[in-house]
C-alpha cells in the first residue's frame, strides 16, 4: 500500500469518523465467505462445446473493490457430486474476470484478465450439460453464488 493510499484512508477516518472505517478495508484482499458471496459472479457459461472456441468454460468476476481470494473457492454443478478448486491463481484483482476451463485446455485467447483450471468433470472433460444445469461456487463449504442455464441460452 503506498503513502497515499495510507494517508486517504487515515483522513476519511478524521474526518467522518469510525463509520468510515470501510475506507481501510477497501485495500488488500478479501477471503471471508460474506465479502467473497457479493462480490463474485458467474458472468459467462459456454456449455457447447463443439461451437467456437471448441471447449467448454465458464467465466466469473471480481466485482469488489479489492483483490479476492480464489485459492479455497470450489466450482461445483447440480448435476454432479464434484467439486474441484481452482488452479493457476490464488487471487483475482478487483475488475478482473477469469476464464475456467478443464485441464485440457493449456491456454485461451478469449479475452480475460486469467485463465484458471479444473480437473472435475464439472466443467472439465464435457462436464457441462448441453441441456442446462445450476453452476455454483463454494467457499468454506457455503454456497457462494449460484447460475442456472438451459441449453437454450
Amino acid at each position: 500500500m503506498d503513502k497515499k493510499s495510507v494517508f486517504v484512508g487515515f483522513m476519511a477516518l478524521f474526518l467522518f469518523g469510525a463509520g468510515s472505517a470501510s475506507v481501510l478495508a477497501s485495500f488488500g484482499t478479501i477471503s471471508g465467505t460474506a465479502d467473497v458471496k457479493s462480490s463474485l459472479r458467474i458472468t459467462e457459461i459456454h456449455w457447447n462445446e463443439s461451437a467456437d472456441p471448441g471447449y467448454e468454460y465458464i467465466i466469473i468476476e471480481n466485482r469488489a473493490p479489492k483483490s479476492i481470494q480464489v485459492s479455497n473457492i470450489l466450482v461445483g454443478d447440480s448435476g454432479g457430486t464434484d467439486e474441484d478448486g481452482l488452479q493457476g491463481a490464488t487471487e483475482i484483482k478487483s475488475g478482473q474476470t477469469a476464464t475456467i476451463t478443464g485441464d485440457e485446455v493449456s491456454s485461451t485467447s478469449l479475452g480475460s484478465d486469467l485463465h484458471l483450471q479444473v480437473t472435475d468433470t464439472a466443467i472439465a472433460d464435457s462436464g457441462l450439460n448441453n441441456g442446462g444445469e445450476t453452476l455454483y461456487l463454494k467457499l468454506n463449504g457455503n454456497k457462494i453464488y449460484e447460475k442456472t442455464y438451459s441449453g437454450d441460452d
